[in-house]
């Protein structure tokens, strides 16, 4: 799908500021009134509302059930001696996560693709096996801890040139055009408003405040994951080589 560039950065600009008597939906009506937003970018958008949904979760010997409430579709999942086995309920494809001595090891059960998640006393190691150079993230000892690499292939790159995987801030100009593609997600986060993101404390000295905020008990693994994200945010950046 072709947009002028010019006019998609104007609309992440308005969902990210937003104003208090202008909606995203009614200024891009204002700026393209002939050209309706496209659902790609509306899903982005942030909305009040929400479809009434209900989750049931059943807690037997044999593990624990969780269904989603839409017929057909249920995750199970069973914890036993052996490790934690986690099934999508759909034909031949599952996650095996299994707990044992030597660390933590998850599989998605796709033959010859996937992700695998490999945690040990030396680390951890992500592994996404696909063709061509796959993301690769290590944890270990001294100073540089993280080393990461890119995702993309260089024949990844060079498969269609007309794909606007990256640009640079120069060819952000009038009448410049490229091609945008958005991935379907139905489990995205939304651009928050400015009002709204302003309003939601943002800092390891407002913890409680924050927990306080989002209905979090401090001693939850919930806190424990806000209060990392919080400490990985405000560290000081990795210095370049």
């Amino acid at each position: 799908m072709r947009f002028f560039l010019l006019h998609v950065c104007t609309l992440f600009s308005v969902a990210l500021l937003g104003s208090h008597a202008v909606t995203p939906e009614v200024y891009w009506k204002s700026v393209l009134p002939n050209s309706p937003m496209p659902k790609s970018i509306k899903d982005l958008l942030y909305t009040e509302w929400s479809d009434e949904k209900s989750t049931a979760v059943g807690v037997g010997k044999g593990g624990v059930s969780v269904h989603t409430g839409k017929p057909g579709k249920r995750t199970d999942v069973g914890v036993g001696k052996g490790g934690v086995g986690v099934h999508t309920g759909k034909p031949g494809k599952r996650t095996d996560v299994g707990v044992g001595k030597g660390g933590v090891g998850v599989h998605t059960g796709k033959p010859g693709k996937g992700t695998h998640v490999g945690v040990g006393k030396g680390g951890v190691n992500v592994h996404t096996r696909h063709k061509g150079k796959p993301v690769y993230v290590g944890v270990r000892k001294g100073p540089n801890p993280f080393v990461y690499k890119y995702a993309a292939s260089e024949n990844q790159l060079k498969d269609n040139p007309n794909v606007a995987l990256f640009f640079k801030e120069n060819d952000l100009h009038q009448g410049k055009e490229m091609n945008l593609h958005f991935t379907k997600n139905d489990e995205k986060a939304t651009f928050l408003p400015r009002q709204i993101a302003d309003s939601i404390p943002f800092s390891s000295n407002k913890l409680p405040q924050i927990y306080e905020e989002f209905s979090v008990k401090p001693d939850s693994m919930e806190a424990e994951i806000m209060k990392q994200t919080l400490s990985e945010c405000e560290s000081t950046g990795i210095q370049a080589w």
